[in-house]
């Protein structure tokens, strides 16, 4: 997950302001192929206006065969006679329209659009005979030359990529033959989750659970070599953002490159269950317009869709619906794992054997819902190094954090007063990533787990608990929303407002802040849990799992490394996708106004969660009290020429690719990406004013 909050104080903020000028023509949109430069192939003609320009060289109709020999995705040749057909008067007197039972997908620069395991309906049109009476024959040499007849047949495609057709006319009253060569774009169309149609929401989330709930290993007999189930991803992730030197995956250049690449590779698992679902995007900034009081009141977080938001039991876990007891892995030790052997981010002491939520952490609120300002506000950006950081932080960030929560913290009411509740686990993270924080290497379940930061690690080194709050920008970060703690200049210093002059308060105080980061929270027997009115009740052989649990401080796996355990993490991500996606075609179209400088990057800032740290543990032997050496530099992974550490099928073929090749497969009118949206409309912002260049 994103483990970066970002202040929006500053951002350009555009709603309410005059939209930057759209042109009302229909803008040329250029296709790119993988790994090539787009810089390239900014000229490149689509299929649309092809048919257009052809159609009126020849005096009507539409003929759809490209009028070069390259493919609009700048990639292999086109083995079609696209000059012979534009020479072909007969081609211009054929059309044909490709329709499902959804919209029209308005933004799609390819004449002809179909869904992989859609029915699609074919009709043909002709400015000659009577089309009524003809004889219209559809031939598709991709489908293993399949042949059908008739004006109008209805088809399903199963594969995406570019697929030929040959549409033949015989005029019955004078056994005149017509025909046209085009082709037809085959892709899975992601859509808002509220806009599907119920048979295929339930579908997606039938093969949803099939991932959450059927090992890897069980489901590779029923679905193949390729299947992965959810402790996979789980694992991946971890492997990536749980691991002691850097975060490789977030808070930096990478992160929208990775969770976009993860996503895709997670959708094709998916689709060896069921083939025709593919993963919506929750376009969560409608919320914050419908005066909701959090995302709970939303239809997404349902029983039947994701499950309860913040379940209200002792252990914060699902109790009913389809999600009800979710699993966590059990002795993951070959893998990133906590003390309890579970398969969560290491600082995550909790022994809970489910998947937990909680919408506050140390009781608080610690954000808003993402508003369409400050979605329309990262669009702004004119950069990819810019919206790097603001799509890492504040347009997606809170949805984890209010949707994972932390509770059970200690020193909640030190942390209340002070005012840094969001910044708890973040911090956390960074004091075990540099050596300050010590985390039991095996803890038993329902045994207390405590982690700590030895005074004896700083204090050898000449350091007091102000210098490691220092040390991991605890006291900048903290600033930001607490107005007890000021910076001197004359002294070069955070202090504590109206102690200025009183240095054992201030020592005191800052022991208990770094207390308040280090210790996991306070723990209880197994009796308070069999006492308590809110122990959930389980079904038969799970309730066992439940007793002598521990309450200590906890962390929902939407707020840790662990986050694509909640199956909610897998719609935030396109939702990401889709705004940058827009942007760049905005910006690679010229519109006036909406300027985007794609080189690669990320602008970092002093937000909380973003260190710029990269710290070295090969020469610290375990249980030593060595500290690990820390430098400011890029996290591996986030290198534009750096390779993602998982594979995709793209045309057929398993790939790994670097950041660089997924910047130019995750372009949106790019022929060998298998997936468009539905859609680049932000229709619930207008009353706001913002403006997406629409």
């Amino acid at each position: 997950m994103v483990m970066t909050m970002r202040s929006v104080v500053g951002l350009l903020l555009i709603c309410g302001a005059t939209p930057k000028p759209f042109p009302s023509s229909v803008v040329a949109l250029p296709t790119f192929g993988l790994g090539n430069d787009h810089r390239d192939h900014r000229d490149v003609p689509q299929q649309r206006q092809e048919e257009e320009q052809r159609g009126r060289a020849s005096g009507g109709g539409t003929a759809s065969a490209p009028s070069t020999g390259a493919s609009p995705s700048g990639g292999e040749e086109d083995n079609t006679s696209p000059h012979a057909q534009v020479r072909d008067e007969e081609t211009s007197v054929l059309s044909l329209t490709a329709t499902n039972d959804y919209p029209d997908i308005a933004w799609s620069p390819w004449a002809h659009l179909a869904e992989p395991h859609r029915a699609t309906v074919l009709r043909a049109d002709s400015e000659v005979g009577n089309p009524d009476n003809d004889v219209f024959l559809w031939t598709l040499p991709n489908e293993n030359g399949a042949s059908v007849q008739g004006r109008e047949i209805e088809f399903t495609f199963t594969e995406p990529g570019r697929k030929d057709i040959m549409l033949t006319q015989t005029v019955t009253s004078t056994g005149e033959r017509h025909t046209l060569h085009t082709y037809i774009m085959v892709k899975y169309v992601r859509r808002e989750i509220r806009t599907l149609h119920s048979s295929d929401r339930v579908a997606f989330f039938d093969a949803l659970e099939t991932l959450y709930r059927l090992p890897t290993s069980e489901g590779v007999q029923q679905f193949g070599a390729d299947y992965k189930g959810i402790d996979y991803f789980v694992q991946l992730h971890l492997d990536g953002a749980g691991v002691k030197d850097c975060d490789h995956w977030h808070d930096d250049a990478g992160i929208m490159t990775h969770h976009v690449g993860f996503t895709l590779q997670f959708e094709q698992a998916m689709q060896l269950v069921d083939p025709s679902v593919t993963i919506p995007y929750w376009e969560y900034s409608i919320e914050a317009t419908e005066d909701l009081d959090s995302y709970g009141d939303s239809m997404v977080f349902d029983d039947d869709w994701f499950g309860e938001f913040s379940p209200s039991n002792d252990f914060h876990t699902m109790t009913k619906g389809r999600w009800a007891f979710l699993r966590v892995q059990r002795d993951a030790w070959d893998s990133v794992h906590n003390p309890y052997g579970l398969l969560r981010s290491p600082w995550n002491v909790d022994d809970t054997p489910f998947i937990t939520r909680h919408n506050t952490t140390s009781s608080m609120t610690a954000t808003d819902m993402v508003s369409c300002s400050v979605y329309s506000s990262c669009f702004a950006s004119s950069s990819l190094s810019v919206m790097n950081a603001c799509l890492n932080g504040e347009t997606h960030g809170p949805v984890h954090i209010l949707t994972g929560g932390e509770w059970h913290a200690a020193e909640e009411d030190f942390i209340q007063k002070v005012g840094y509740y969001e910044s708890v686990p973040l911090v956390t993270k960074f004091l075990w990533r540099k050596g300050y924080l010590s985390i039991p290497d095996k803890c038993e379940i329902g045994e207390s787990c405590q982690t700590s930061c030895p005074s004896e690690l700083y204090e050898s080194r000449g350091m007091t608990p102000y210098d490691v709050l220092m040390d991991v920008h605890a006291l900048m970060w903290t600033s930001h929303t607490s107005s007890s703690l000021v910076y001197s200049s004359r002294k070069d210093k955070f202090e504590v407002k109206g102690h200025e002059d009183d240095e054992p308060f201030q020592r005191a105080y800052f022991k208990k802040m770094l207390n308040s980061f280090c210790n996991p929270g306070y723990a209880c027997r197994v009796y308070c849990v069999s006492r308590s009115d809110k122990t959930p009740k389980t079904p038969r052989g799970v309730q066992r799992n439940l007793r002598g649990l521990q309450k200590q401080r906890a962390v929902g796996e939407m707020f840790t490394s662990a986050a694509p355990y909640d199956p909610v993490f897998w719609v935030v991500h396109p939702t990401a996708d889709r705004l940058l996606a827009w942007r760049r075609m905005l910006g690679r179209q010229g519109v006036e106004g909406w300027d985007f400088d794609e080189t690669w990057g990320y602008t970092h800032t002093s937000v909380v969660g973003e260190t710029g740290t990269v710290c070295n543990w090969d020469d610290v032997v375990p249980g030593s009290g060595d500290m690990p050496t820390c430098i400011t530099g890029i996290c591996g992974g986030h290198n534009e020429d750096d390779l993602l550490p998982f594979t995709v099928k793209v045309k057929g073929e398993n790939v790994q690719l670097t950041n660089a090749e997924w910047m130019d497969l995750m372009y949106p009118t790019n022929e060998d990406l298998p997936y468009v949206y539905d859609e680049f409309k932000w229709d619930h912002c207008s009353e706001d004013g913002c403006s997406f260049g629409t």
